[in-house]
């Protein structure tokens, strides 16, 4: 299975209370739950989410994956090829917040999302979403 390009590591280094935890998964319906399942695991060992928050964050990046997996099916099939092999979790759990970034190759967040968004980062054969969980207020943005 080809690997996605490497994350861009010096944008966003690991602080010295900073747990990271990447996961790759095959860009297919059925690896969608294993994402959810690794989201809501770390999450749930935070102090300070409620469950509802954990919920909420599982939800949306079960709903990200699965629209990435989808756009990245169609793109393959417009251009008759076969599609992209896999999505990217890393999920960087730090003092003040949970951020979870999806990175999929091509252009898949693109049609959802305006590329102006700062949570939407887009180089060259990949995509980018981050969402972040603030652990003092349980908020998301996106």
């Amino acid at each position: 299975m080809p690997q996605l390009p490497p994350t861009a590591r010096a944008d966003r280094p690991a602080g010295p209370m900073e747990c990271i935890v990447e996961l790759e998964i095959p860009a297919r319906p059925e690896f969608v739950g294993i994402a959810r399942m690794a989201v809501r695991a770390l999450a749930g060992i935070r102090p300070g989410l409620a469950y509802e928050r954990i919920d909420d964050l599982r939800i949306v990046v079960s709903e990200a994956c699965t629209s990435a997996i989808e756009m990245l099916a169609h793109q393959a099939g417009a251009a008759g090829g076969d599609a992209p092999t896999g999505l990217r979790l890393r999920c960087i759990d730090g003092p003040k917040s949970l951020e979870i970034r999806i990175e999929a190759p091509g252009s898949a967040f693109e049609s959802a999302f305006p590329t102006s968004e700062p949570e939407l980062r887009s180089s060259p054969g990949r995509t980018e979403l981050c969402l972040v969980m603030h652990r003092e207020t349980g908020e998301a943005t996106a």
